[in-house]
């Protein structure tokens, strides 16, 4: 039997390995929590990731843009739960959208903005594998909240003095909207004013508000498709006041948009633009922003706006041999040889162990390796299909798990 580390696997309990194993076996997806128990391959580009980028030159001031091309069902997600659980060990602030046509098109930028205020996340530990995590400006601004008037009083209850000297230390941002929209939902927070507070969390996550509401409060501007970056630069410029290392930007595009209008695409391709631009001439600090997508035929065109991004994004990132290439190619992990079943099979036979967790039993290990091999041979072969290998690979490995332990009943 071929061996493999699993030595991680050793503090996974049945409950947490049974969501693991309904979540991958369902629909292909890993968990929010659970992702690194049967992760492989991505060492060498986790690594570069870490100690080129979130260990000083983000937190330094720095900005970075990566694209990162896999197909559907590829491992895209499951590699970005892992830049997203790294930022948070470096005490950075994440954001993880989902990008669809419906829903968060790219082509409107305050969509963007709103998805992105709507899924901000610190790091967290994990009650137990089913707790929710706390997410969205409105829980980040009651975690500000408690945290500071902590820091302002320990013993008893600060008084609104003390609150608008420290206010005043948090601003000087693009936005005087948004300065003071953040200052005021804390100032809401410590009075107990609920619907000035509701208010305010509505206008920050860029609802439709009414415009009398916020008159009375000094805020003049509209979130819309003209601000939006400016209002994501003053997010950012927030964030790093609160004390974080800065802001790491997750888009995840399941699959590509179809039916755009020729300006569609092109507004789309310009905003990937100004975000690129942005994060290589500092118009943006502490920020790395990760777009995947599942191939790169969103590239595909003759006008100029093509021309730009295409050459924006044509160094490859290939760990320490090119740190610095701005497209992360997941296929590219198989290594030189352009093998993927070795990496499928170091992840089958984590997947196996997790199984094996999670109803208390134990497959020989003749018929692991048999079933592993057989699944990732057919997974890979059947690559060109609506799914991906990745995903296919692993709801196969459950599915096969399952006719195992019904059989040996």
């Amino acid at each position: 039997m071929k061996s493999y580390n699993l030595s991680d696997l050793e503090d996974l309990d049945t409950k947490l390995a049974k969501k693991i194993i309904n979540a991958i076996g369902s629909a292909g997806q890993p968990p929010v929590y659970g992702y690194q128990y049967f992760s492989a391959g991505l060492d060498s580009y986790l690594t570069t990731l870490e100690e080129e980028y979130l260990d000083d030159f983000i937190r330094d001031g720095g900005s970075a843009f990566k694209l990162v091309v896999g197909a559907f069902g590829g491992g895209k997600t499951h590699f970005l739960y892992h830049v997203q659980n790294l930022a948070w060990k470096q005490g950075y602030m994440t954001s993880y959208i989902q990008l669809s046509a419906n829903a968060t098109p790219f082509h409107k930028l305050e969509a963007v903005y709103a998805a992105i205020v709507e899924n901000l996340m610190f790091d967290q530990p994990p009650l137990d594998s089913f707790g929710q995590y706390k997410r969205g400006i409105g829980d980040i601004i009651k975690k500000w909240y408690e945290s500071e008037a902590a820091k302002i009083s320990t013993e008893r209850r600060p008084t609104q003095s003390e609150i608008t000297s420290y206010l005043k230390t948090i601003g000087q941002y693009d936005s005087i909207s948004f300065q003071n929209a953040v200052r005021l939902a804390f100032n809401a927070l410590y009075s107990g004013d609920d619907g000035t507070y509701n208010v305010l969390i509505q206008w920050l996550k860029g609802e439709s508000t009414p415009s009398k509401d916020l008159k009375d409060l000094h805020i003049v501007e509209t979130i819309n498709k003209t601000n939006a970056f400016k209002m994501i630069r003053c997010l950012i410029n927030w964030i790093e006041q609160l004390g974080y290392s800065g802001l790491v930007i997750l888009m995840d595009e399941g699959e590509q948009k179809t039916g755009l209008s020729s300006k569609e695409k092109a507004t789309q391709l310009s905003n990937l633009r100004e975000l690129i631009d942005a994060s290589s001439t500092g118009m943006i600090e502490k920020t790395l922003i990760f777009y995947a997508v599942p191939d790169e035929r969103f590239l595909e065109g003759k006008t100029g706006i093509y021309d730009a991004v295409r050459d924006r994004l044509s160094t490859v990132f290939l760990g320490y041999n090119n740190p610095a290439g701005t497209k992360i190619i997941l296929d590219n992990l198989a290594g030189p040889d352009k093998n993927p079943t070795k990496i499928l099979t170091e992840i089958g036979f984590k997947i196996t162990k997790i199984y094996e967790i999670a109803y208390k039993i134990s497959i020989p290990s003749n018929i692991q390796e048999e079933i592993i091999d057989r699944v990732a041979n057919e997974s890979y072969e059947a690559r060109f299909g609506e799914i991906g290998y990745m995903r296919l690979f692993v709801q196969s490995m459950v599915k096969e798990l399952h006719h195992h332990r019904a059989d040996s009943g």
